[in-house]
């Protein structure tokens, strides 16, 4: 405690004083130290104060007005070294709001849930504090939510994800995708495999790292039928990832659909709020660049909207063809993002993408006969199709702070999906920071980060060599030495 003492005394010279919390009632665990945050640096925000409304807050109020760029609650406060948990008070009865916590100079993308008119407790995901005078801010990142008061409280790493059972969805996996899964499961809570989405960013990473990913991630959509007609050339994609293959990487696939039909192809458009955007016809997998339906398609299986949707369907199982003709197991990742609704395919909700997915599944699956697929589920759990039609899950994340940890998503997924299937980070805006992941409790099955700005080349050389030397990331070499 003397320790805590002098901390708390040079974090007073710095910001609000904030003063070591009693130990609660009864001798048991509670937070080092609580401030409401009304107390705390105020700026482009206000308190309010007394009664008021709501007037379940604690202390004498509560601080609101999170609308502003600038918007944010600051102090610094006295910890010893280690994990720690934060405990916020807050409403947000507008629905759920990211905001940027921001720790020691790391900023973290948290969620508060949706609450009623009065306030709630949201508990983070683990932070790693430092000893002596610690610093940290709550930053506006949506806005519209309101603070009561802040704790902090030691923490253990975040438990072991369980191993689900390797045995595929499809009952006619092929032996090579049933030992990839097998393989990824054998590794599962103690290695994240590395991996990449363009030949150019593994040659990269060998060049400043040393190392090659375990795995090559590539994405089909200039396969799409209405990316063709209009000029779009896939080019060696395919060989790419063959020549891959043989060199031992594990294989994955997404698809950026473009929609069937009803490109906008307006690179000019403006939305209804008066936004500018290229709804050019190459961009037709976001949901403002067509005016597809899913829904209407779904829901009538006679329309020409869902003749349209088989078709695509039937076209993108030629390429997938070309993995299982060289006995090649595939990652297949499409329909990504469920959990938001700026693609086509998720725009209407987990509904008629459930309806959409399981169409998919069975035209792949029972018409193509392509059985070298182990199917990957991006998004939470709201729209998941099911266990009889999805391998693993997957979260994508591009967040301001590469060095973010994610375990709030993390603790996200692995709610609903520990013990049933393995969980990935299947897009990255450039490379995680997986040592600090797993040091909390964090571990993917396997990250892929995206390319170009958002990829490995703009990484700092020595951050790239620290993550692909870190003992918990499992590189090609290793992985080929996984049976």
């Amino acid at each position: 405690m003397p320790k805590l003492l002098a901390a708390a005394a040079a974090a007073a010279t710095l910001l609000p004083a904030v003063a070591v919390a009693a130990a609660p009632a009864g001798g048991g665990p509670g937070p080092i130290f609580r401030i409401e945050a009304e107390d705390a640096q105020l700026t482009g925000v206000r308190a309010v104060r007394g009664a008021g409304d709501p007037s379940d807050h604690a202390g004498d109020g509560y601080v609101t007005g999170f609308v502003g760029d600038d918007a944010r609650v600051r102090f610094a406060f006295p910890a010893e070294a280690g994990l720690h948990e934060l405990r916020v008070g807050h409403r947000s009865p507008l629905g759920e709001k990211a905001y940027f916590l921001r720790v020691n100079g790391l900023q973290i993308e948290e969620r508060f849930a949706r609450t009623g008119d009065g306030f709630e407790v949201d508990r983070t995901g683990r932070v790693e504090l430092r000893d002596g005078v610690n610093e940290l801010a709550i930053a506006r990142g949506w806005g519209h939510y309101d603070l009561d008061f802040i704790e902090v409280w030691p923490a253990d790493p975040l438990p072991v994800p369980t191993v689900a059972d390797p045995t595929p969805s499809n009952p006619r996996a092929t032996p090579a995708a049933r030992a990839l899964l097998r393989r990824l499961a054998s590794v599962y809570g103690r290695a994240t495999l590395s991996g990449v989405n363009a030949p150019a960013d593994a040659d990269h990473v060998e060049r400043v790292a040393g190392v090659r990913p375990a795995m090559r991630w590539a994405d089909l959509m200039d396969f799409s039928p209405s990316r063709i007609a209009r000029g779009a050339d896939p080019g060696d994609l395919v060989e790419e990832q063959l020549a891959a293959a043989a060199e031992g990487a594990a294989i994955g696939l997404s698809w950026h659909w473009n929609a069937p039909s009803g490109l906008l192809d307006d690179p000019a458009f403006v939305d209804a709020e008066g936004q500018a955007k290229d709804a050019a016809w190459y961009k037709g997998f976001y949901t403002y660049a067509t005016a597809f339906d899913v829904e209407a398609a779904m829901n009538d299986p006679a329309s020409a909207a869902y003749a349209e949707l088989v078709s695509d369907i039937d076209a993108i199982a030629q390429p997938l063809r070309r993995f299982a003709e060289a006995g090649v197991p595939v990652l297949w990742r499409p329909l990504h993002e469920a959990n938001g609704g700026w693609f086509w395919w998720a725009a209407k909700g987990p509904t008629p993408y459930g309806k959409l997915w399981r169409l998919m599944h069975d035209r792949l699956v029972n018409v193509h006969g392509l059985h070298n697929l182990l199917w990957v589920y991006t998004g939470g759990p709201i729209a998941y199709p099911g266990d009889a039609y999805c391998d693993l899950v997957g979260w994508d994340a591009y967040y301001a702070d590469p060095r973010d940890p994610l375990t709030g998503d993390w603790q996200t997924m692995l709610a609903a999906f520990d013990g049933r299937r393995m969980i990935a980070l299947t897009e990255f805006g450039k490379v995680p920071d997986v040592p600090r992941m797993q040091r909390l409790g964090v571990w993917w099955s396997f990250f892929a980060s995206w390319t170009g700005e958002d990829g490995p080349r703009a990484m700092p050389d020595e951050e790239l060599r620290r993550v692909f030397h870190a003992p918990g990331v499992m590189n090609l070499q290793a992985w080929r030495g996984v049976r």
